[in-house]
């Protein structure tokens, strides 16, 4: 986090925000500011004068002037016009202390401050170094110090005051998301408060998509410290979905510039990837894995009798853990693509762990095998499709199976069956005995599309077909249906601005999984919009996973054609491997 500090301190402007943070330091360190930086007056060198005790002697005062330059101190800052290093310094000695410097300060000792928000480069060392060693000769009463980045860094991590990188509006937006850590539906709100409000600032430049990058991992990280010390993630872990989707948003727009403005924007959003994840393996290491192996272990935690708040709540966690398996596929294939080893067998074992969580959790939970809501389909397709990558065919087998028949069972007897709608009340308030009312709630679904799919996929024509003739004859008024990105989604899909994607509509209704699968290939071949969207482009596919989730957007079939191919290469590898190992014995 020091580092991410650092970076970002580094980035700001010497006569804009450097200026405006570096006041409120000093206050935080005990320091009184006398005078900030100015417009339209001359300094003479001197950006803010303070005043503090000497650290060595906290009976003496000392006087600071300190001197402000943006990012690092080069050749071309030290002795170049009349903002250079050089000619500050010796405006303060020679003008500034003699004639601006207010009577009651000219009897104290004086420290002349190089403040930068990066590092004094070496080519200019010895240069500075000379001069200010010449100046304290000739003024006993003159010392220099020099705050780099990582000494202010140091001073906004002692304490709250990572804050005052944010001007005024978000500081709030990122105090009340604080302050409700504990209520995660509101942390969650004012996070996204903050991060749109950052979004929809003049991002034209990339320093300033830069610096909003930095500004959305600072506040995700504050919310996490303090979430953390609460012991409770969920705020967290929330606010942390809001932040990648946002940042990759605002990151987008430098895939395939070859700049290192452009490369410094990619790295700062997948920093929030990166925070993302580490949240979400906390959350799962702390709230889920304890509860999972028990029978109804994880579904006991549930802080609620109404079994459709469990359902619901259920999923949502299953999802999560879904997604972390996804975090770790993705890991392996860059590392791949990266030219590294296929992994290491922590690496491997990583997987294999999380899909025993996941199989420990349906197999432990019979919820898993009756979903309220036909939107929950993202959650079992996320679920689906890290199992099959991880190998799971008979939990996949038996899942599917008992679920359709769950399913089917619900809907005949007009019980919990999957409803159209992720809208609370309809799903907490049924209305049973009104045959108008369930067909209008299942007058769409994506469920049994994706259902269709995995029993075509298994090649299990019994239940595949069953599937089809529940269909044709139970629900005849239904649409089933695949969704799809479409050209727009790459815009809208990060923060669902808008209504966007495509449908599948005529799935068919009598065929053998053979016929069924070499249909629906042939249909995914002119499928491009998942592969085309940006972050799929830069082998980060877990974050339009992530959108999909938070947004209850089905999960594109084409997704499984893409993550087809990224296991046969890793397959590749791994026995790319072995043989080279077992040449080497």
């Amino acid at each position: 986090m020091k580092q991410l500090m650092r970076e970002y301190i580094a980035s700001l402007g010497e006569r804009a925000d450097l200026e405006k943070l570096l006041p409120d330091i000093l206050s935080e360190i005990g320091m009184k500011v006398i005078s900030r930086p100015g417009r339209g007056t001359r300094q003479y060198g001197v950006d803010v004068l303070a005043t503090g005790l000497d650290p060595n002697d906290k009976t003496k005062k000392l006087t600071y002037l300190i001197t402000i330059k943006s990012g690092d101190i080069g050749r071309s800052d030290w002795d170049s016009g009349p903002q250079a290093v050089r000619q500050s310094i010796n405006d303060i000695v020679d003008v500034y202390i003699p004639t601006h410097l207010p009577p009651g300060l000219r009897n104290t000792n004086k420290v002349i401050v190089v403040c930068c928000g990066g590092h004094v480069q070496e080519a200019v060392r010895q240069n500075l170094s000379g001069l200010t060693a010449t100046i304290e000769s000739q003024h006993k009463d003159i010392s220099f110090q020099e705050w780099n980045g990582d000494h202010l860094a140091d001073i906004v991590m002692s304490g709250v005051l990572r804050e005052s990188v944010f001007s005024n509006e978000l500081r709030s937006q990122l105090r009340k998301a604080i302050a409700f850590v504990d209520e995660a539906e509101v942390c969650e709100r004012h996070m996204e408060n903050l991060c749109h409000a950052l979004a929809n600032k003049d991002l034209s430049k990339r320093k300033n998509q830069i610096t909003a990058l930095r500004q959305i991992n600072l506040a995700l990280f504050s919310i996490f410290v303090w979430a953390r010390n609460a012991e409770n993630l969920e705020g967290a872990y929330r606010a942390s979905e809001v932040a990648l989707l946002y940042a990759w948003d605002i990151a987008r727009t430098a895939l395939g510039v070859k700049s290192k403005s452009a490369n410094t924007a990619i790295a700062a959003a997948v920093s929030v990837a990166n925070m993302h994840l580490n949240i979400l393996s906390r959350f799962v290491e702390t709230y889920i894995v304890p509860s999972a192996y028990i029978i109804d272990g994880l579904a006991s935690q549930i802080p609620s009798a109404a079994s459709v708040d469990v359902n619901l709540k259920m999923f949502d966690l299953l999802g999560r853990v879904a997604i972390l398996g996804h975090w770790r596929l993705q890991e392996q294939y860059r590392r791949m693509k990266a030219g590294a080893d296929y992994g290491s067998e922590v690496e491997i074992q990583e997987i294999r762990d999380i899909a025993n969580i996941i199989d420990a959790m349906i197999k432990n939970n019979p919820v898993f095998y009756s979903p309220v809501s036909d939107y929950q389909n993202t959650e079992i397709s996320l679920a689906l499709s890290f199992l099959t990558a991880a190998g799971w065919e008979n939990t996949i087998t038996s899942w599917s199976q008992q679920m359709f028949a769950a399913c089917k069972f619900a809907y005949e007897t007009d019980g919990n069956y999957p409803m159209a709608t992720p809208v609370y009340s309809d799903l907490a308030n049924r209305v049973r005995g009104d045959k108008a009312l369930r067909e209008k709630f299942t007058n769409a679904n994506v469920l049994y599309a994706a259902l269709l799919v995995e029993f075509g996929r298994q090649g299990n024509d019994m239940n595949l077909q069953s599937l089809q003739k529940f269909l044709r004859e139970s629900l005849p008024h239904t649409t089933t249906q695949l969704w799809f990105p479409n050209e727009a989604s790459e815009d809208l899909l990060w923060t669902n601005s808008e209504v966007h994607g495509r449908a599948m509509t005529d799935m068919p209704d009598d065929e053998t999984s053979v016929e069924f699968i070499t249909n629906l290939n042939s249909i995914l071949k002119h499928e491009d919009g998942f592969q085309n969207l940006s972050a799929v482009q830069a082998m980060l596919w877990t974050i339009p996973l992530v959108a999909f989730r938070r947004y209850k957007l089905p999960v594109p079939t084409s997704f499984q054609t893409l993550l087809s191919g990224i296991l046969n290469e890793l397959m590749e590898a791994d026995a790319n491997s072995s043989e080279i190992e077992e040449t080497e014995r």
